[in-house]
This record gives structure tokens, C-alpha cells and sequence, in this order.
């Protein structure tokens, strides 16, 4: 699937996924995109972190974080919070921390 395809069906607000879905399905479809990126992130070189941060950062505002559990969050989104940008982190980190 091309990226503006891909796109296009974040854009929409019919999904019957929840945004954790989405975002699984969106690191796997990165991941089908770079095939030589190891799946461990931790073991990125910084190469390969730009590369998928470039990939990434068109899909980032479409995802609602806030619609993260804090579990799903901690469990599959930190390994990758390095994909997103500072102030985004800083963002959901004040969510999840600061009774609103």
C-alpha cells in the first residue's frame, strides 16, 4: 500500500480499529517499507532511526495518542518514542501524568 493511500485511510474517522490497532498496523507497514530495519528498536543504527523517523512523520498527527491506554502505550508505543517528535513525547507524557 502507497503512502498517501495509507493516508488517506487515517484521515478518515470510520475505522473500526482503536488507535492502538492503528498504530501496530502502522509500525508493521513501516517496517514492510524498510525490510532491511531490524524489528528491535533498540538495536537501531542511528541511520536506520532517521529513516524511520522520515517514514513516520507524515502518519504521526493522524494517530489520537490520548485514545492510548496507558498500558498499550508503555507496551508498544515506548519502544518507539524516539520516532516521535520531543514535543509530542513531552505531551502525552503530561496526559498520562497530570490529572485533567
Amino acid at each position: 500500500m502507497s503512502a498517501e493511500i495509507l493516508e488517506t485511510l487515517l484521515l478518515r474517522d470510520d475505522l473500526s480499529l482503536n488507535e492502538i490497532e492503528i498504530w501496530n498496523n502502522l509500525i508493521a507497514w513501516i517496517h514492510a517499507h524498510q525490510p532491511t530495519v531490524k524489528k528491535d528498536p533498540n538495536k537501531w543504527t542511528n541511520e536506520e532511526l532517521t529513516s524511520m523517523t522520515k517514514t513516520l512523520y507524515r502518519f504521526t498527527p493522524l494517530i489520537r495518542f490520548h485514545d492510548i491506554s496507558k498500558k498499550d502505550y508503555y507496551d508498544k508505543v515506548m519502544p518507539y518514542q524516539f520516532l516521535l517528535p520531543e514535543r509530542l513525547r513531552l505531551e502525552i507524557l503530561r496526559y498520562f501524568l497530570v490529572d485533567t
